[in-house]
């Protein structure tokens, strides 16, 4: 299904699939393989024997597994520090809105971070972005309250 909304949402099919163990199973492996995608990840069944893997071979296979450190760090990160782990609320409408507030403030601490980096062009989108918006409300087609 989420390969197939990747699709959908960026009209292009994904070559690797990056996921957990738990969602390499047989059938998922199958229907990836299908679809011309490169799992990245320990094979299913037993460690041969004698390695037919090249040097090279393993530290690209390693460095693309290595790319979902990055993702995982971000879950840790949403967990620990912005209190994804503590939501406790009963119905999932709230708790899909609290995911989402917490999503948005990280997002927002992170285009802080590139703000300050490159304080010269934010400077010029924001200045853009106020000019445009006072052309949509002259024009009443973004309402200000």
């Amino acid at each position: 299904m989420q390969v197939e909304n990747f699709k959908q949402t960026y009209d292009c099919s994904s070559k690797v699939f990056l996921g957990d163990k738990i969602f390499q199973t047989r059938e998922n492996r199958k229907c990836l393989k299908e679809k011309g995608i490169k799992i990245y990840g320990k094979p299913m069944g037993r460690p041969p024997k004698n390695d037919s893997q090249t040097a090279g071979q393993k530290y690209r296979d390693k460095k693309e597994a290595s790319k979902r450190n990055h993702v995982e760090s971000k879950f840790g990160q949403a967990k620990r520090g912005y209190g994804l782990n503590n939501i406790m609320v009963r119905l999932p409408e709230t708790s899909e809105s609290w995911i989402n507030a917490i999503l948005f403030v990280m997002n927002l601490a992170k285009l802080l971070q590139v703000a300050k980096k490159w304080k010269d062009s934010f400077m010029l989108l924001s200045k853009n972005l106020k000019t445009a918006i006072k052309n949509l409300v002259r024009l009443k087609l973004f309402a200000c309250t």
